[in-house]
C-alpha cells in the first residue's frame, strides 16, 4: 500500500515557513557580522539601517531604562554599537553594570529627550534636538548637547555642538562690523536688536563649565576684530559674565596686528576711487592693505583687486 501523501496544501505552508525562517537566520547572520565589524574597527555606519535598529529595538541585547516626565522609557539597544561609539557604554559594559530584575540597565537621571539625543547620535551620527529648531533656544541646546557629549563619553558630538555654535555667530559678527563702520559714535553703536541675542546667546555658553565651549564665544569677540568691544551696552555683559573678560584677553592678545587693520569706511563708498560703493550686495567689505601702508582701508571689489594692492583679510570671514 503507497503511503499517504499530505494535502498540497499542506506542503506549500511547509516550504513558506522554511523560506521565512531561512530569510531570518540570513537576516540575523548579516546583522551580527555587521556589529562584529563595529566592535572591531569603530566604524559608523550612518545610513537608515542603523536607525531601523534603534526605532523597532530589533535583534536587541540590553535594555536602557531612562526617565519622562511622565513615567519613563525602555530602549531597547544593542551592546556593540553602544560601545563601540561611546567610551561611557564602552566602559560601563566593560564593568558588566548592574541590572534591575527586568535585566535593564539605570539611566534615569537623563530624560527621554536627552537619551534620545544621544541615541540618535550614536545611531545616525545626527545632531537632533527639539531646541535646534528655536532661534532662540539654539545656542542654550547646543550647551546642553555638549555636556551629554561629555558624560556619554562622545568628543565627535562635541566638535559638532561647537561647529553649530560658531555658524550661528558668523553672522552676528557680520552685523556688529557693518554697525561698527556705519556708525558716527563708535562707543555706542549696537542697536538693542543686535545686542540682545548675543547677550543671551553668551549667558547661556556660560552656564557651561567647559573652556571649548567658552571658545566660542572668545572667537566671536575676535571675529569681531574687538570692536564690539568699544560699545559701552556690550561692556556692560562683557564684566557681567565670569571670565569671560579673561578669556576675550588670552584670545585678542594673540592678534597681535589686529589695531593695524582696521578699515576706514567714508560715506560707504570705496576709499580708492570714491565711486564704487565698499559694501557688495550681501554686506561684505573688501579689507585692503596697500604697499607702505600701515592701516587696511576698504575699497569695491573692482579696486581692491588692482595690480598695486595687496589684498590682506576679509574681515568678515576672518577667524581670528
Amino acid at each position: 500500500m503507497a503511503p499517504r501523501q499530505p494535502p498540497r496544501k499542506k506542503i506549500k505552508l511547509e516550504c513558506e515557513e522554511e523560506e521565512s525562517n531561512y530569510e531570518a537566520l540570513v537576516k540575523r547572520t548579516m546583522l551580527e557580522t555587521k556589529l562584529a565589524l563595529i566592535a572591531e574597527k569603530g566604524e559608523l555606519n550612518t545610513a537608515g539601517h542603523d536607525r531601523e535598529l534603534l526605532d523597532t529595538g530589533a535583534f536587541s541585547d540590553i535594555t536602557v531604562r531612562t526617565g519622562a516626565v511622565m513615567g519613563f522609557k525602555n530602549w531597547k539597544l544593542h551592546k556593540d554599537i553602544l560601545s563601540a561609539r561611546s567610551q561611557f557604554f564602552k566602559e560601563a559594559l566593560a564593568k558588566n553594570w548592574p541590572v534591575d530584575w527586568f535585566g535593564r540597565i539605570d539611566l534615569t537621571r537623563y530624560t527621554d529627550y536627552e537619551a534620545r539625543t544621544v541615541l540618535l547620535w550614536i545611531y545616525t551620527r545626527t545632531l537632533v534636538s527639539f531646541g535646534l529648531e528655536i532661534e532662540q533656544r539654539i545656542i542654550g541646546t547646543l550647551v546642553d548637547c555638549y555636556q551629554l557629549s561629555d558624560d556619554f563619553g562622545m568628543p565627535d558630538m562635541g566638535l559638532a555642538c561647537t561647529a553649530r555654535a560658531r555658524a550661528w555667530f558668523k553672522p552676528h559678527a557680520k552685523a556688529v562690523q557693518k554697525a561698527f563702520c556705519c556708525a558716527e559714535n563708535k562707543s555706542s553703536f549696537l542697536s538693542p536688536d543686535v545686542l540682545a541675542p548675543i547677550k543671551a546667546a553668551i549667558d547661556e555658553i556660560y552656564r557651561s563649565k567647559h573652556d571649548t565651549v567658552h571658545d566660542v564665544a572668545a572667537s566671536f569677540v575676535a571675529a569681531t576684530h574687538g570692536w564690539i568691544l568699544s560699545d559701552v551696552a556690550f561692556q556692560q555683559v562683557y564684566y557681567g559674565v565670569p571670565k569671560f573678560p579673561a578669556d576675550i584677553l588670552r584670545k585678542v592678545t594673540s592678534l597681535a596686528s589686529t589695531a593695524s587693520y582696521v578699515p576706514y569706511v567714508d560715506l560707504h563708498n570705496c576709499s580708492n576711487c570714491g565711486q564704487e560703493p565698499a559694501w557688495d550686495k550681501e554686506g561684505y567689505y573688501a579689507s585692503v592693505c596697500s604697499a607702505g601702508r600701515e592701516r587696511a582701508t576698504a575699497m569695491c571689489n573692482k579696486c581692491s583687486r588692482g595690480p598695486e594692492l595687496l589684498l590682506e583679510k576679509d574681515f568678515i570671514h576672518g577667524e581670528g
